[in-house]
């Protein structure tokens, strides 16, 4: 303290010295020294007060001193005086508030810079053109702090479009439409100012890789101010990261469509039709989709009219893991044209394997020879898992050892082992990616399938292919690691030939029925896994026109007693399709009504009223009846 009023003392002395000597003789030196003390008063920390009072005392000291002559012109010196000496304070105090204002810009534009950020991740990593837009629009109206922002993308010839508003009643108006001529004309951003007592606009154009227009995002109204250079720098920022994401979206679906047509290519496109078993298929593959896997399957039948099943799973993924799943299976294919063992046709697979395949490329196979009016099954595998036997009762078998895997050496330990179905069993095939959906976390050994089956060894095939897949997913939402491969026989009463098939989001339902009075309800029992699926009403009115279509067959399609009717449905996520098919004359399809008090025309009717499209196809032997019933979204 002691210090300080030293200093305030010093002060005061120099203040009244140079002050007295201004108002004695006014001089430019004077005016120096009152600036030279201004800087001293800032540098020490006094305050204006303080010097307010210094001044005062040394005013009222030289204005007594000068006497009422002179009081005017002290007067006058020492306001001179005294407005030098704060100059100093004016400068420093001019000086605080540009370095905040800098400081709040610099905060600002930090601010800014971050948001960006942000938002052009949140852009980046969006799911779906419908998302990016949504955070397209309201990352633009929130940065730059307009009242209304509109996203707007180009998709297969519509808009696909988003907006962001800061209240309900600032939704964008018409004149989007209006920036969007202007953008889309030279693919640039454009920015409008207030017009005769209307909001600024803003605009920055959407930009494909090959430079067409896919777009715009737009902004109305900017909360405070006009739009400037700094608004117009960042939308067309948000617009870049946006034109950017769409390329990588369009990019991944045309690499996912490439790798969809690639894995279907190598999987048969449905079970076939074997008389006395039921069939049900699952596949889904592993991540995203958008590589091929290695697994497979097929099922065909042999020279001998016995049948081959086939299932097993190529090391890798890619190009050339789907490379070496063709070769193993059509190598396979051929070579059941002149050999029927099972251990056999692997060795021939081996051989091709290390003759052609590529280095480093192995596969695990499961081959098994199935006649299905004995119900006899012969079996070899090179390291793949064994199936399992389900017996009527729910005693479940493993079959046949794993052998040694394929693609590795010359001479690989193959064995051929046999079983026979009894009316009602079913065997089992499966790949790796069952036991290993979520390894290392979760792994589900053939003990744990065969106690988690056992329990369901009524269902029929396609029920427990799918409650297969649940048990190797458990409740975990991460796509598993690996592909899944599911194939299930089941030798039933003959009556009836069944395969279900279910990839990429849709089921295949494919049945030959005997005609007699007993396919109609055939065919409805056929759809009874879809109730859930369909849900009601549409499940009520599949069964109806599946009913009347099979009736139809019966009546006027069959041409000998031993005549099957085959019926085909195709569950996709936004139809359902329905295929009758039978030896009968085929013919023209009509709209048909039935006539007042007859008996004939009601099921076409039916069927006509019930869905939203239908037909008939003549075919080399018979015809088809086709219809379709769109799914509600």
């Amino acid at each position: 303290m002691r210090d300080v009023a030293t200093g305030l003392d010093h002060f005061r002395d120099a203040y009244t010295e140079a002050f007295r000597g201004y108002v004695t003789a006014a001089g430019e030196a004077g005016l120096e020294r009152a600036y030279e003390l201004g800087r001293t008063a800032v540098n020490g920390g006094l305050s204006m007060l303080e010097i307010a009072a210094i001044h005062h005392a040394a005013l009222v000291s030289a204005l007594e001193e000068a006497g009422p002559e002179r009081a005017e012109q002290v007067a006058a010196a020492a306001a001179e005086f005294f407005i030098e000496g704060l100059s100093t304070f004016e400068m420093t105090q001019r000086g605080f508030h540009e370095a905040q204002r800098a400081a709040k810009l610099e905060q600002e534009h930090g601010a800014r810079l971050q948001a960006l950020a942000d938002a052009a991740l949140a852009i980046s990593v969006a799911l779906s053109p419908e998302e990016m837009l949504d955070v397209l629009a309201t990352s633009a109206r929130e940065i730059v702090g307009a009242a209304s922002a509109e996203a707007r993308l180009v998709l297969d010839g519509d808009w696909a479009r988003s907006t962001a508003v800061s209240s309900p009643e600032l939704a964008p108006e018409e004149p989007v439409g209006e920036m969007y001529e202007l953008v889309a004309e030279h693919n640039r951003p454009v920015m409008l100012g207030r017009d005769g007592g209307g909001e600024g606009r803003l605009a920055a154009p959407l930009i494909g890789r090959t430079g067409e227009n896919l777009g715009l995002v737009y902004l109305s109204g900017k909360s405070a101010g006009e739009f400037d250079e700094s608004d117009l720098a960042i939308l067309v920022q948000l617009a870049q990261t946006a034109s950017a994401a769409i390329e990588r979206m369009r990019l991944y679906e045309h690499e996912h469509e490439i790798a969809e047509t690639l894995q279907r290519s190598l999987l048969p496109p449905h079970l076939p039709d074997i008389p006395g078993l039921e069939a049900a298929a699952r596949f889904r593959p592993a991540g995203e989709g958008n590589q091929m896997g290695g697994d497979f399957y097929d099922v065909f039948q042999t020279p001998d009219d016995a049948w081959l099943v086939i299932i097993g799973d190529v090391c890798g993924k890619g190009a050339e893991a789907a490379a070496v799943t063709a070769l193993a299976r059509y190598t396979l294919r051929a070579t059941a044209l002149h050999e029927s063992r099972p251990s056999r046709l692997l060795e021939l697979l081996n051989e091709a394997l290390l003759r052609h395949g590529p280095e480093q490329r192995f596969a695990t196979v499961t081959c098994c020879r199935l006649d299905p009016d004995t119900g006899r099954l012969e079996l070899a595998s090179g390291g793949h898992p064994p199936p399992l036997i389900i017996r009527a009762g729910g005693r479940v078998e493993q079959f046949g050892t794993s052998g040694t895997l394929l693609g590795v050496v010359m001479n690989p330990d193959l064995a051929d082992d046999s079983a026979e179905l009894d009316q009602g069993d079913k065997v089992v095939f499966y790949t790796d990616g069952v036991t290993d959906a979520h390894a290392p976390e979760r792994l589900v050994g053939p003990e744990e399938l065969a106690s988690a089956l056992a329990p369901h060894w009524e269902l029929d095939p396609a029920a427990l292919a799918e409650r297969l897949e649940e048990l190797a997913l458990g409740r975990s939402e991460e796509p598993p690691r690996d592909d899944i491969a599911i194939l299930v026989l089941a030798r039933g009463d003959g009556r009836a030939a069944r395969a279900v098939t279910q990839r990429d989001e849709a089921t295949e339902i494919r049945v030959r029925l005997q005609a007699g009075p007993d396919a109609s309800f055939e065919g409805r029992r056929t759809l009874d896994s879809l109730g859930d699926v369909l849900g009601e009403p549409l499940f009520g009115a599949l069964r109806l026109v599946v009913t009347e279509l099979v009736t139809n067959s019966v009546k006027y399609g069959v041409v000998d007693p031993g005549d099957l009717i085959g019926l085909r449905v195709v569950v996709s996520p936004d139809r359902v399709r329905v295929e009758v098919s039978d030896p009968g004359p085929s013919f023209d399809p009509p709209r048909p009504s039935a006539t007042a008090g007859g008996t004939s025309g009601w099921g076409l009717a039916i069927v006509d009223r019930l869905v939203d499209r239908w037909g008939v196809e003549r075919e080399v032997e018979g015809k088809t009846v086709w219809l379709e019933v769109d799914r509600p979204e």
